[in-house]
């Protein structure tokens, strides 16, 4: 893709070298008085049953802070991370899947690609694993200008489009360090549908840009900041503001919804 721009240069901050302490964070999004985070987290997974029916067996990929199961519509989903918290269902290498061929109807990945290693070989275990007609279901950042200028500001993370993302010899991030971070990877993966294609033998059937007022009202969900607390009506009534943005520009959006299936 065309790197754009406006503060398109790489930007790299030094990255964790160390694992979050994840117990404070799943307190923080499991506290019902909380109602902007509540309503941030389930605006990114109740999306998903779009694609999803009772009897389907999922996979999530980096669980996190293990919320997934509050709102998905099947119970039968394992949740996987890179580390063992005592609510995750099973340690899992990304680029490593330990499931059969043909074993999974689902995959989701929330806020996840652009901390992998090597995208283009989670893909290619994800076409593996998947039935015909499987989803990987994906929530992530949108590289957007108001993105970008963020990640200068609060010097968080990074991103580089300095690079082939489809390079198989090339590592996007290190490894060793599940906290290293590109947040040029979904639109350095998604820009061009029939590139992915022909890369994955997988096909993008929605990848849709979301998120602005709500993201930023939420106070983060792995990182925590200032906000003011506001009524689930005020919420819904931002959220649409955000889908009239985000559908206008690609300056706003903080986020994407990315469907991918195994035909």
């Amino acid at each position: 893709m065309k790197k754009p721009n406006l503060f398109g240069g790489p930007f790299l901050p030094e990255e964790n070298k160390g694992e979050k302490d994840l117990t404070y964070y799943r307190e923080r999004a499991l506290d019902r008085s909380n109602i902007n985070l509540q309503f941030l987290i389930e605006k990114r997974f109740t999306w998903m049953n779009d694609y999803i029916k009772e009897d389907m067996h999922g996979v999530e990929i980096g669980a996190g802070i293990g919320v997934t199961r509050d709102y998905i519509k099947t119970n039968n989903i394992e949740l996987t991370d890179c580390y063992y918290h005592p609510w995750i269902d099973r340690v899992v290498d990304a680029m490593k899947l330990p499931y059969e061929d043909n074993s999974i109807d689902f995959l989701i990945l929330s806020n996840v690609i652009h901390h992998v290693a090597s995208p283009v070989l989670f893909f290619e275990e994800a076409k593996r694993v998947l039935r015909k007609k499987g989803f990987i279901l994906i929530n992530d950042v949108k590289c957007s200008l108001v993105v970008r200028i963020l990640f200068r500001i609060l010097n968080h993370e990074g991103y580089s489009y300095d690079l082939d993302i489809f390079d198989r010899a090339l590592l996007v991030n290190k490894p060793d360090l599940p906290w290293s971070a590109n947040n040029a990877v979904c639109d350095l993966l998604f820009s061009d549908q029939e590139r992915f294609q022909n890369e994955t033998g997988l096909k993008i059937i929605e990848d849709k840009p979301v998120e602005f007022f709500v993201f930023l009202l939420s106070g983060g969900i792995s990182s925590e900041f200032k906000t003011i607390k506001l009524n689930r009506k005020i919420l819904i009534i931002l959220d649409k503001i955000d889908s009239i943005l985000s559908s206008l520009s690609s300056i706003f959006p903080l986020s994407r919804q990315t469907v991918i299936v195994k035909e």
